[in-house]
């Protein structure tokens, strides 16, 4: 008879996989049917938004009015946009130049006119967004600067040493052994 921890372990095997086994069907069964968790809770703030921000319309401050029909621009003397009837109240925004004025048109938004066809007064006191006038450009030719002078380079200093005997060294002696050292480094 064979001895282990558990007692009978070895007889009981087939039954122990079966309960095993079945009890890993039950609980996966079980952990199917579990309701999902309940979602978190969103908060959600709500403030109160700004109501948006108008151009004060002409006839709320008593502004100018158009004294003619005239004609709406993109741009000073560009595309066409359509018409503005007279009456209509407007404030003058920009200038460019002296015949074009851009105005903030009631009910239109801003618009170039042509003031002289429309009968507007251009004011000096708005800015003018027309480009300034091209400088003339006037090119000077500089006379050519001297060549610098050539320096002066002095001969060296010669020495003159007095002829005399000459020492011959007997067979063996080196001459500049122990009067210097040279140290060579190679890359």
């Amino acid at each position: 008879m064979k001895t282990t921890i558990l007692h009978g372990i070895d007889d009981h095997r087939d039954t122990l996989l079966i309960v095993a086994f079945l009890a890993a069907i039950v609980g996966g069964a079980l952990w199917a049917k579990a309701e999902p968790a309940a979602p978190e809770p969103v908060t959600i703030i709500v403030t109160p938004t700004l109501a948006p921000l108008r151009v004060a319309d002409a006839r709320d401050t008593g502004g100018p009015r158009l004294p003619r029909a005239s004609v709406a621009y993109a741009a000073p003397g560009g595309a066409v946009l359509g018409a503005l009837e007279p009456g209509r109240g407007y404030r003058p925004v920009a200038r460019y130049g002296a015949n074009w004025v851009q105005i903030d048109a009631e009910g239109s938004g801003l618009v170039w006119i042509d003031a002289g066809a429309a009968g507007v007064p251009v004011s000096a006191s708005l800015p003018d967004l027309a480009p300034r006038a091209t400088p003339e450009v006037i090119y000077v030719i500089a006379p050519a600067a001297a060549a610098p002078a050539a320096p002066v380079i002095a001969p060296a200093p010669t020495m003159d040493v007095p002829p005399g005997p000459r020492t011959e060294l007997p067979p063996g002696v080196d001459p500049l052994a122990g009067c210097c050292e040279v140290n060579i480094r190679l890359p």
